[in-house]
This record gives C-alpha cells, sequence and structure tokens, in this order.
C-alpha cells in the first residue's frame, strides 16, 4: 500500500516558522505555517490523498540531509519534494540508501518563472537523469516543454516512460459546498485584494492602477490590500517602493499592508475584500484566486488562471482592461450576490485532479509498476564531486 511524504524546505525568516514574528503558538497551531502557495498545494493533496485511503504525511526539513531520516520515520513509499530545493546529487544517494521509494519533484512554475531561477533547468535536466525521479508539473503547458526536452534528451525512452518520468500532477482545492453569500457593499470604500510575493510577473503596480480607476469611475474611494512581508518568493523592493509612491500622491487611495497569515485567518481576511485582483502574467494555478471563489469574492484573474472564465480574467498589461474586468465583475455582483464565476471551473479543474493523482500513485506503487526506466549510460552532467 502505497504512502506518500510530501517534503518542503524549512527557510530562516519564512512565515509560519520558529523564530519569525508571526509563528503560530496558539494550541493545536503550533505546526501550521502561515499560508503560502507551496505549503497550501502539498497539504491540500496530502489531506485528499488521505480522505481516499492513501496514508500521507508532510513534513519540514531543515535541507536535504534530513528526507532520509523522514522517509524511514514515515516508511514511505512515495516522496514528493515540493519544488526544485534538493540537489541532484542527494537523489543517487537517497536511492541507493531507498532503491524502493519514488521520488516525486514538483514543479510549480511555468516557463516565465523558472526563468528567473539560474539553476532551475539544470536541476530539472539532472533529475530527469535519476534512476527513481520523476519531474512532476502542476501545468499542461510545463508537462509539454518538460516531456519535449526528455523525449529529445533521451530518443530511446517509450512513451510510457516519459509519462511515468514526467507526469502532469495538478494541484487540487477544497471548495465549501456552496458559495458563501456575499453581496456588494455599499460602503464609500472598496477594498480590492491583490495578494501574493511581490514579484514582476505578479503585476501589482498595473493592478493597482487598474483599481484606482475602478474607485474613479464609482465614484469611490479606495483600500488597495497586499502582502508586503517576503512571503514565500521575496519581496522586489523596487516595486513596494512604486507601490508607495504611487498611493501616496492620492489621499483617496490607501495601500493597505498584510503579513503573512495562517490559512484560516486568510480567508478571513479575502471574506471581508469587495473583489481581489489576481491577474499577473504567469500562473499555473493560483491560490489565492481559489481562496477568493472559495470565500464567494469576486475575483479577476489573467487567461494564465485557465479555471477561471474568460469573464473573469482580463489582460494584465493593460490597466484599464483591468479596471474594465473589474467592473464588470462588479455589476455581475450587483445583480447575483450568490454567483461567484469561476467556482464550476474549479471544480472541474478539482475533478481531473484526483484523477491524475490517484491513477499516477497507483502506477508507480508496488516498485513503480514495473515501469522504471534503466539509468542512461551516460548523464548529461558529470556527478557531482
Amino acid at each position: 500500500m502505497a504512502r506518500v511524504l510530501f517534503v518542503l524546505r524549512e527557510r530562516s525568516g519564512y512565515p509560519g516558522y520558529p523564530g519569525y514574528p508571526g509563528y503560530l503558538e496558539g494550541a493545536g497551531l503550533k505546526d501550521q505555517p502561515a499560508s503560502t502557495g507551496l505549503y497550501n498545494s502539498g497539504r491540500f493533496i496530502s489531506d485528499w490523498l488521505g480522505l481516499n485511503g492513501v496514508e500521507t504525511k508532510i513534513v519540514h526539513v531543515n535541507d536535504a540531509n534530513d528526507i532520509h531520516r523522514e522517509i524511514v520515520a514515515f516508511a514511505a513509499t512515495h516522496c514528493v519534494i515540493e519544488a526544485i530545493w534538493v540537489p541532484p546529487y542527494k537523489f543517487d544517494e537517497l536511492h541507493a540508501e531507498c532503491p524502493y521509494v519514488w521520488f516525486m519533484v514538483r514543479n510549480h512554475s511555468e516557463a516565465p518563472f523558472l526563468a528567473i531561477e539560474s539553476m532551475a533547468y539544470d536541476w530539472l535536466l539532472q533529475y530527469l537523469s535519476k534512476i527513481s525521479v520523476a519531474v512532476c508539473p502542476n501545468s499542461p503547458r510545463m508537462m509539454d516543454d518538460l516531456r519535449f526536452l526528455a523525449s529529445d534528451l533521451y530518443p530511446n525512452w517509450t512513451t510510457d516512460v516519459i509519462e511515468l518520468k514526467v507526469p502532469l500532477l495538478p494541484n487540487c482545492y477544497p471548495l465549501n459546498v456552496a458559495s458563501p453569500y456575499h453581496p456588494n457593499n455599499i460602503k464609500d470604500t472598496l477594498d480590492i485584494g491583490c495578494f501574493g510575493a511581490l514579484r514582476p510577473l505578479k503585476n501589482h503596480v498595473t493592478q493597482a492602477l487598474g483599481a484606482m480607476r475602478l474607485a474613479d469611475t464609482l465614484k469611490r474611494r479606495l483600500r488597495f490590500h497586499i502582502n508586503p512581508d517576503s512571503g514565500e518568493g521575496g519581496i522586489d523592493n523596487a516595486i513596494w517602493t512604486n507601490l508607495k509612491a504611487l498611493f501616496a500622491a492620492f489621499p483617496q487611495y490607501t495601500l493597505v499592508e498584510h503579513p503573512w497569515h495562517s490559512h484560516t485567518d486568510f480567508l478571513d481576511l479575502l471574506s471581508q475584500m469587495d473583489m481581489v485582483s489576481q491577474v499577473s502574467f504567469s500562473e499555473t494555478f493560483n491560490f489565492v484566486a481559489a481562496d477568493a471563489v472559495n470565500q464567494g469574492v469576486s475575483t479577476l484573474g489573467s487567461p494564465e488562471i485557465a479555471w477561471l472564465p474568460s469573464m473573469a480574467q482580463a489582460q494584465p498589461s493593460s490597466s484599464a482592461d483591468i479596471c474594465a474586468g473589474l467592473l464588470r465583475l462588479w455589476g455581475m455582483k450587483t445583480a447575483s450576490p450568490r454567483y461567484t464565476p469561476g467556482r464550476d471551473g474549479l471544480t472541474a479543474y478539482n475533478k481531473a485532479s484526483a484523477i491524475s493523482w490517484y491513477g499516477y500513485i497507483i502506477k508507480t506503487d508496488q516498485n513503480h509498476g514495473g515501469l522504471q526506466p534503466p539509468h542512461p549510460p551516460h548523464p548529461p552532467h558529470p556527478p557531482h564531486p
């Protein structure tokens, strides 16, 4: 029977961990990190598999040297590494110590985000050469790119081997049974949330301009809510500086900064928003958008969030189009307060994700289903010294 271990790396100063001011010390919450995409992604899938009869556990480790200890303690058959942080040579050591464990490195980014991680493609290609390692994108486009690279690098691999080594393993999201009732507020100030790490591809400044345009159109004041702290993806000080300068110049518009929260507290914060804006340049899923839709809050994304309907999408390069999209959602919510665009799409996404995950775990259980590819005789990179 499969036993799936999800492994995340602890980071110094990372919200939700000991030593960080926001670390949760309350009863029953000591081991619950603050709300971050990587943690929520692993937790939601772990919980879903657990509800369907698969033994799972999610742990945090200081570095790759702690992975073996956690595998042994849990008697894992599968080890899911969340994100690209384990040096490739470590998998040679882990395979020698745990030859029947199947390792799954989850890639949460499309090509544009990977391009700013200097070691990303080097390590991904090295992972493909490891005998018991799969590279697992959570988006169809990244899967297509990685399967192309794998087939070009190892032309002798069959389709079955390619699919084994580069499976599509999307996120999943636990939706409420029904969308909460969230009518438009009649107050004179709009609260628009644009949460997430301050990175260039997240597009905060253009979304702020779109929100300002909306407030001006509706003749209301604006509170624009962001996360200014480091979160999981760091902070771009230029973005933060420009946001603060932009809002300082207009007294009718206010920039509101929130620290990273636990997931429960973050959902409470989202429920106080009139709308949420996630019109970014690159996404594979977007948990903030899913959280907001789950709370019944009208949410605007870009075409990158494929599970959102076109009515809830805008072009990220145009503040005018973002304003038009927000205005469109505002009108829809006024007419139908119980309707949340995106809920149906997210439900369908979850069903497809569940099928992918469960099928892959079954396929790779029992010594990887006999599909383990041979170790390439000439790895594309020299071994670690």
